[in-house]
């Protein structure tokens, strides 16, 4: 399998890496003369009936006479869940300018003027673990400049670990292509299809670079006949969507990469939410609507030569801090007796930081490393983070003639 980003760009020819984002000629959000046919969309899908999906969002950056569409999901007022690569350029890693997007919600056809809200955005926030090279951690929120009045959907936490096991069936959604290809099969309706969450070792055969922390894969059998496709990308796979099904709809995945064909033989990708969602619920807490400040956007980018060790208040000491906060939770006496502990902190953004850290413990030597994000108002700080530790038999690792026969563990959590 070829896992890219699908990005297409009617004006220019363009090819990025797959991440499930359309790029279309689009003037204040109403299709231009010569439109683009409309046809099934999500490879396979259908129409989505009236009065379904009420968390959707339709995402459009309208950027240099173009826009580059995406999907998401509203996960509080003001705030809208979706991909990280549909919140920063894919070549810099820049954030892309939150001005730039014009978001559509509480309609299934993004075109139509009698309903829905068309709403702006005052701030773009990238998962500060997003690794753009290999899609995994591919989430970021879009702060809205005004309140939408659609529902938010429930967001999958660690508890919800039954929601996630091979073979749960699940509803995928969004405003994508119908075939790839750069068809140009765009719909302004939105559309819908089920799918099949796989098991981590399938999807690891099946998908290079798959990281089982982070990520889903799901497909759909026996037919193989529906999929994601360019413009799905942040759009939701949801969990007991189906009539008969318990529970409310939760979303668990966050649609990412797939085949650069839209081939539906093919898994397609999703972020795992429930490794997202303490990050996502601490941003969302920080951000609502009546706390007591207004969110503003972003500067485009700090100067280069001016680094600054304080951003928001926090200072890499307090990211030390919280790194061993972290890691007494996640290992226990294994940390907390630890010896010959070292951990150094680097600002990777206004809100984020990855820290390195190395410990030993009896017998063996712990290494890796922390990603924290983290939003700040005043004194009061609300923290998100991602581990990923190894940790090897000294002995082993250092006094033998075959490191290779060296068991390493690893433990990935947040």
């Amino acid at each position: 399998m070829t896992a890219t980003n699908h990005g297409r760009r009617t004006a220019i020819a363009a090819t990025l890496s797959l991440a499930l984002c359309a790029l279309v000629a689009l003037v204040a959000l109403t299709p231009p003369a010569g439109a683009m046919p409309v046809r099934q969309s999500i490879v396979g899908g259908s129409a989505a009936p009236a009065g379904s999906f009420p968390w959707l969002a339709f995402v459009a950056d309208m950027s240099n006479g173009a826009a580059d569409l995406c999907s998401g999901t509203v996960v509080s007022p003001n705030v809208v869940l979706t991909a990280g690569h549909c919140g920063e350029d894919l070549a810099t890693g820049a954030l892309r300018p939150a001005g730039n997007y014009r978001i559509v919600t509480g309609s299934l056809d993004w075109n139509d003027q009698s309903q829905g809200q068309v709403l702006g955005v005052a701030r773009v926030i990238v998962y500060p673990g997003y690794n753009r090279r290999t899609g995994s951690g591919d989430a970021a929120l879009l702060v809205l400049r005004t309140p939408t009045s659609a529902p938010p959907i429930r967001l999958a936490s660690a508890t919800d670990a039954g929601l996630f096991a091979a073979g749960t069936p699940g509803a995928i959604a969004g405003w994508g292509e119908t075939a790839g290809g750069n068809t140009g099969s765009l719909t302004t309706a939105l559309q819908w299809a089920s799918t099949v969450v796989q098991s981590p070792s399938y999807c690891a055969r099946n998908v290079p670079q798959f990281d089982a922390g982070m990520q889903l894969c799901a497909i759909d059998p026996p037919s193989f006949r529906s999929g994601t496709c360019f413009g799905d990308s942040g759009g939701p796979l949801i969990a007991n969507y189906f009539k008969g099904h318990a529970g409310e709809p939760t979303e668990i995945g966050i649609t990412s990469q797939g085949p650069a064909s839209c081939a539906t033989n093919l898994p397609n990708i999703y972020t795992r939410v429930a490794s997202i969602s303490a990050w996502a619920r601490g941003w969302i807490g920080t951000l609502a609507p009546g706390t007591g400040s207004a969110p503003r956007p972003p500067a485009s980018s700090p100067p280069a030569s001016r680094p600054s060790s304080r951003h928001g208040g926090v200072t890499a000491a307090q990211a030390q801090r919280r790194v061993r906060t972290t890691l007494r939770r996640a290992f226990g006496r294994r940390f907390t007796r630890a010896t010959q502990l070292t951990d150094r902190c680097k600002r990777t953004s206004a809100s984020s930081f990855r820290c390195a850290t190395t410990w030993s413990y009896g017998p063996d030597d712990y290494y890796g490393t922390v990603t924290l994000g983290f939003a700040s108002r005043g004194s009061r700080i609300a923290w998100s983070d991602q581990y990923e530790i190894h940790w090897v038999s000294d002995q082993c690792y250092f006094h033998s003639a075959d490191r290779s026969r060296c068991k390493v563990s690893l433990s990935r959590g947040g």
